[in-house]
Formats: C-alpha cells, sequence, structure tokens
C-alpha cells in the first residue's frame, strides 16, 4: 500500500491542472537567448507564458501567433540584425583599405618623378604630367571620400 504513494503524489503534482497554475517567465538577455523559468526574473524584462496555451497539442486555427511563432520572429530578426552589422563592418573595413590605397597612391604620384604603369596589353609606359596631375586629383578626391567619411569611423 505505502508503494504507491509516491506515484500518486507525482501523478497529483504533475498533473495538468496543478501545471495550468504554474507561473512560466519568459525573457530574452543581451545575447538574444531566450529563457524560461518559473522563478520571476528582476533585471530584465519579462512576459509571463500561457501554459494552457503553450502545452496544448491542438491548438485552435483562430488563437494567432503562438509564442514558439513570436520568438522564431525574435531570432529571424535578431540574425537579420547580426547580418546588417556584420555588412556594416565589412563596408567599414573596405573604406578603410580604401582610403589607404588612396593616401598611399597620392604618396606616390606627389612623391616620384617618372610613375611607370601598365598598359591593359602588358606593355609599360610612364606617366605623362597631365596624366599624373590627373591621378593626383583622382585621389585627392577618394582621400576625401574614404578617410573623411565620419560613418565609418
Amino acid at each position: 500500500m505505502y508503494k504507491f504513494i509516491p506515484i500518486v503524489c507525482l501523478l497529483c503534482f504533475s498533473s495538468p491542472i496543478n501545471a495550468k497554475k504554474t507561473k512560466v517567465y519568459r525573457w530574452v538577455d543581451k545575447n538574444n537567448v531566450v529563457h524560461f523559468s518559473h522563478l520571476h526574473p528582476t533585471d530584465t524584462d519579462f512576459a509571463q507564458v500561457d501554459i494552457n496555451f503553450a502545452y496544448s497539442a491542438n491548438l485552435p486555427k483562430e488563437t494567432g501567433t503562438t509564442f514558439v511563432d513570436e520568438w522564431l520572429a525574435e531570432r529571424k530578426a535578431a540574425q537579420e540584425a547580426k547580418d546588417e552589422l556584420k555588412r556594416i563592418e565589412q563596408a567599414k573595413e573596405i573604406t578603410k583599405q580604401n582610403c589607404q590605397a588612396a593616401q598611399m597612391n597620392l604618396t606616390a604620384l606627389s612623391g616620384v618623378e617618372r610613375i611607370l604603369i601598365k598598359n591593359p596589353d602588358g606593355s609599360s609606359r610612364i606617366l605623362t604630367v597631365e596624366e599624373k596631375q590627373e591621378q593626383r586629383k583622382i585621389n585627392k578626391q577618394h582621400v576625401e571620400q574614404y578617410c573623411n567619411n565620419k560613418a565609418t569611423k
């Protein structure tokens, strides 16, 4: 007879009726990790999860989005934000490299008298004075464009 008491207690305390009374909290931390707990978070915003709704096997069609749908949407938005930050960082790096290249070209064009360039056909020739001035003008514009861009600093 006493062998069944733990089993009866387990069944009573784990029944769906008691689960309905349990409060579950959901929150997302600063690393975009979703947490669930029966303990009330004190240092962050949270949402209380509806246990009936969350654990219902057959959700009615008219209930709208579930917390899982919301979580998936948040994850997708977080990934899109990470991807956008990555694109911004890549653009900053490319801009930095363009700045350095323009500065080196400008230094070479200003400090070297004769500059040898390769033609598309593989032959070489020396830049004329006019070509050097035009290249200097172009590289000054590139320095202004890539090195003085506040958005990339």
